[in-house]
């Protein structure tokens, strides 16, 4: 709220009877009740404007996506100042709650809005069968499961199974199911079910547990932070790792050397150093090499580490990086092509592609980037 609404609004209020309901709640020492928007964002609307700000930069992009979402702002009257601006009075009003309730009431709305631009053309499966029982009916078993003193037998016979046997077959299906559902269509729809027949105490039990959590949250970040665990970077534990038999590690000690063996900052008299750098670029070179889907950001650091390191730019370097630009730019026309005919569609395939296709753009741009100026370095 702006200082000239603030002063606008203590007019109207002084104008009112001192023997009004507020004045008199506030003669017993009740504070006034905090303001419920800002910028004219509630918390609802809030929330869902920061669901679709997600969604439009899945669908269109970092920089599209602005735009996109300064068009929707527009729809509601709205614009993208008064969003970021309302988002950030929000925030200090969530780390102020002690109770943590406010921001767990934002995530709620937030994750439902998110839910529905995700999953929202995603098919039906209430209906969906396992050992003779629907989707549906599996959540409303464990739903009946969990009540306080429920009997398993008396549960499953209640909801037409023959026996704890069945039940077991039935459980272990669809557990198999949900845990091989790496898009998350069926979870959710599973989590719906079971909110829907938990019903309203159910959610408001979560939504409690989860404003504890941000509240402890929240005073732990208020607390001086325990000082973390310190990783060796000396150049010879780096050196050492270069050897191990773990391929995370011996490339993220080699990322480390590399940059300790920048062209600007390393001796070259140093006979030491200089072999621990040449040892560096060949596992550089490996990265390039084998990198996968997981790893696209260490491809694209090892190129910047080779280009600036000494005795980096060897002829293994620069066929690696060319190899792996092809294979990225394979990749990536991939990617294009199938996230192109979902990018309007609320399905949950949307954020896993474009998030790709961000990383194997700029993976692109950086080897493409190295490979023309390579002459000039």
């Amino acid at each position: 709220m702006t200082h000239a609404r603030v002063f606008a609004l203590a007019l109207v209020l002084l104008g009112e009877s001192l023997f009004s309901p507020a004045a008199r709640a506030q003669s017993k020492g009740k504070p006034p009740e905090p303001p419920q928007s800002y910028e004219g964002f509630t918390i609802d609307l809030l929330a869902e404007c920061s669901a679709k700000q997600s969604d439009l930069k899945t669908r269109h992009g970092d920089r599209e996506g602005v735009v996109e979402f300064e068009k929707f702002l527009a729809t509601k009257g709205l614009t993208s100042q008064k969003y970021w601006r309302a988002y950030q009075l929000w925030w200090e009003r969530f780390k102020a709650d002690p109770t943590g309730k406010l921001e767990a009431e934002f995530h709620t709305k937030d994750g439902e809005y998110t839910r529905k631009l995700m999953f929202g053309d995603v098919p039906d499966m209430s209906q969906m069968t396992k050992e003779g029982v629907t989707l549906d009916r599996y959540a409303k078993i464990v739903v009946a499961m969990t009540q306080p003193g429920a009997k398993p037998e008396d549960v499953v016979r209640a909801h037409g199974l023959k026996d704890m046997a069945h039940w077991e077959r039935v459980n272990k299906a669809w557990s198999d199911a949900m845990g091989q559902d790496t898009s998350y269509r069926l979870v959710t729809q599973y989590g719906e079910l079971f909110q829907k027949h938990a019903g309203p105490a159910y959610q408001k039990e979560q939504q409690q547990k989860l404003a504890e959590m941000l509240a402890e949250n929240n005073r732990k970040t208020d607390a001086p932070a325990a000082e973390e665990e310190r990783v060796d970077l000396s150049p010879d534990a780096l050196y050492a790792r270069l050897s191990s038999k773990d391929r995370d590690e011996k490339w993220e000690a080699a990322r480390w050397l590399g940059l300790k063996c920048d062209e600007g900052m390393v001796n070259r008299k140093d006979a030491a150093m200089m072999k621990k750098c040449a040892a560096a670029v060949p596992v550089l070179v490996e990265i390039l090499e084998q990198h996968d889907e997981e790893s696209t950001n260490r491809a694209a650091d090892a190129a910047n580490q080779l280009m600036d390191m000494v005795g980096g730019r060897t002829d293994d370097a620069r066929t690696a990086m060319a190899g792996c630009l092809a294979r990225a730019q394979e990749k990536l026309e991939t990617l294009r092509l199938t996230f192109a005919p979902i990018r309007d569609k609320a399905v949950p395939e949307r954020v896993f592609l474009q998030t790709r296709i961000q990383e194997y753009e700029s993976l692109v741009g950086e080897l493409d980037r190295h490979l023309k100026g390579w002459k000039k370095k």
